[in-house]
């Protein structure tokens, strides 16, 4: 099988047309890419800036694009959800026999997201690492016009 080429038909990262060199960091582009959405202690966002700021690479500034604009939504989505839960714990009385699954409501609900954030993260950060463009849908209609792949198709299978 062909390096160049996936087996799922998809267009890897070196045939986007960018060079396979390193980073101003030594890093390869994919590493750099994949560093971007580590899901580690808020390190990503501070990788998200230093990239986006100086690598040249397309690849490396979409994944710290998305990566920032990824986090910014989750933060979003979660003071939403907080918000709504709160609003519905608050509005049940504290000696009502409904409080105790409102709370655990909000729980579900803070879980929910925090697991879709995460699993966010995660998918991206493999998928850059195998040098794979992932455009994620939920960002697709903000960042889906500055992914370096041609092909928006063949991610939006995955």
């Amino acid at each position: 099988m062909d390096p160049a080429t996936s087996s799922q038909g998809q267009s890897p990262l070196g045939l986007s047309g960018q060079p396979t060199e390193q980073t101003s960091f030594g890093l390869t582009p994919n590493v750099a890419a994949a560093l971007c959405y580590f899901p580690l202690q808020g390190i990503f966002i501070l990788i998200s800036i230093i990239m986006l700021c100086s690598s040249k690479n397309r690849i490396v500034r979409f994944a710290a694009k998305q990566s920032l604009l990824q986090f910014a939504c989750g933060l979003l989505v979660a003071i939403l959800a907080a918000g709504i839960g709160l609003g519905l714990v608050i509005a049940v009385p504290e000696g009502s026999p409904a409080h105790t699954p409102a709370i655990i409501l909000l729980a579900a609900i803070l879980g929910a997201v925090f697991i879709w954030h995460l699993g966010a993260y995660i998918v991206a950060c493999v998928q850059a690492f195998r040098d794979r463009i992932w455009v994620m849908p939920w960002l697709r209609w903000l960042i889906g016009k500055s992914a370096p792949s041609l092909n928006l198709e063949a991610s939006k299978t995955q």
